[in-house]
């Protein structure tokens, strides 16, 4: 038996405090389509009393609830038959949308085809259907879902921490649908990434013709409450361990598609970065210093790049000023929802080509041209040397007795090398022939040198400390790629 949840804590996860929120009644009409009636309200509290009220006030009409907020509430006016006006409530359409706080599947159950038998795409029993789910989280990651009964199939929601714009919401649910289609659910297609779609609250009732109605209720309301981003994090974990293809059809506008992120960086660990320094040697954010973004796409761009910077949020806010559509708060919004990688040469290139002409630059983002430039490029020999003064019993030692550190590398890592933790790679820091730094991969597992070996033109390790799941031990290696001296 399920439990009644307070219908206004359940709003108050789901639906966004922003903006207009609708209730809706379906009226059946025969011979035609459904009527669905609208009815906009201002916060959490009068959405739930407009839901009981129009599911007490008509005993035959199914109520439901909009999970997306809204910028506004908009209204229609038609002549009747009588020539009267008559005004009524528009406003729920995708293009209106405004804020979304969840994911959801709705999960149906018991639907029979004409031959009498449970259609394929729907799972035979609620209990059926909640197996389903739950092996769809072990396998996934995800947390265990808010869990509804709507009196015969299943609704479940991922709620977040906070509310997140359209364009973040269907990126995040493209790789949920790729995640349960891969693992085989039967997960309603026409509702997943509709973000102007309507579900049953809890108590309200199921009414169907000829049938007792049933009450919606909650069978599970212990959900864990995540950022979006970590419900993507995660989801987009399972994507990439299964090599899974992501739905690409969308509205998206077409400036905004692409590879135009260095994605990968993301889960790297780099030096700071400047804006005041990067400018100096990038037309592009020259383009931006002066103009403040010489077209929306241009300006989106740089936003993803000043993301990145240390001073990114100042400069974005001192140069965008420069635009007369300048908004502080837009700004700060978009500085927040970035959650990409910082934008690429190649895309500034596509989307502004005449700011490109000329460079020389080897980067594949003008974030790498923003490196503090006191930094002294490291010396391999010298930092083997340093390494083959320290005994293999003292490295041991230390490792063994302090383990990793918060970042994940062994405590005492030598300074400029840093670990790729998304490809399970040791990079150090070293500026190419035009001066640019670069995170280098010098390995494919953590390591520590302890020992060094000189030939006449290159440099290799040939002991090293190694850490395996926590456990550490020496080996031998030879590096694939020999490391030239003086690097």
């Amino acid at each position: 038996m399920g439990v009644l949840m307070d219908i206004t804590t359940f709003l108050r996860l789901i639906v966004p405090d922003t903006g207009i929120k609708f209730a809706a009644r379906i009226r059946p009409r025969v011979g035609k389509k459904d009527a669905t009636i609208l009815y906009p309200v201002g916060d959490h509290d009068d959405l739930k009393d407009k839901l009981l009220e129009l599911d007490a006030s008509y005993p035959t009409e199914n109520v439901y609830y909009a999970m997306a907020s809204y910028k506004e509430a908009q209204f229609k006016t038609v002549k009747t038959k009588d020539g009267k006006d008559f005004e009524f409530a528009t406003g729920r359409t995708q293009e209106n949308a405004k804020h979304l706080q969840a994911t959801w599947f709705d999960m149906d159950v018991g639907k029979l085809d004409e031959d009498g038998n449970v259609r394929e795409d729907c799972y035979t029993t609620q209990r059926e259907a909640a197996a389903a789910l739950a092996n769809y989280c072990e396998k996934t990651g995800v947390p265990t879902p808010l869990v509804i009964t709507s009196g015969y199939g299943l609704h479940c929601y991922w709620p977040f921490t906070d509310h997140i714009e359209v364009a973040e919401w269907k990126a995040l649910v493209k790789l949920q649908r790729a995640a349960w289609q891969h693992l085989g659910m039967k997960v309603d297609a026409a509702c997943d990434q509709d973000y102007a779609r309507v579900l049953r609250a809890p108590g309200t009732h199921n009414k169907k013709p000829g049938k007792e109605p049933k009450l919606v209720r909650v069978l599970k309301e212990q959900a864990a409450i995540l950022p979006a981003m970590e419900l993507k994090r995660i989801l987009s974990g399972y994507v990439g361990r299964n090599n899974l293809t992501i739905q690409t059809k969308d509205d998206t506008p077409e400036w905004a598609k692409g590879t135009g992120n260095l994605g990968g960086l993301t889960e790297m660990e780099f030096p700071d970065s400047y804006a005041a320094i990067a400018v100096n040697h990038c037309q592009q954010m020259q383009d931006f210093q002066a103009t403040g973004g010489s077209s929306e796409p241009v300006w989106w761009a740089n936003i993803g790049l000043f993301k990145h910077f240390k001073d990114g949020s100042t400069y974005a806010h001192q140069w965008g000023a420069k635009h007369d559509d300048y908004s502080e708060e837009e700004t700060d919004q978009k500085l927040e929802q970035w959650g990409a990688g910082p934008t690429t040469c190649e895309k500034f290139k596509a989307l502004n080509p005449s700011m490109c002409d000329g460079c020389k630059k080897t980067c594949k983002s003008p974030v790498q041209l923003g490196l503090d430039e006191t930094v002294v490029a490291p010396n391999l020999k010298e930092i083997a040397e340093e390494a083959a003064a320290v005994s293999e019993s003292a490295v041991l030692a230390a490792a063994v007795d302090s383990g990793f550190s918060d970042d994940g590398l062994p405590l005492g890592w030598p300074e400029r090398y840093g670990y790729d933790k998304a490809h399970n790679q040791v990079t150090v820091k070293v500026k190419d022939a035009e001066g640019v730094w670069q995170q280098v991969p010098i390995a494919n597992c953590l390591f520590y040198p302890v020992e060094q070996s000189v030939g006449k033109t290159v440099l290799t390790f040939s002991k090293c400390t190694c850490g395996f799941a926590g456990r550490f031990g020496s080996l031998s290696c030879q590096p694939s790629t020999p490391l030239t001296r003086g690097v």
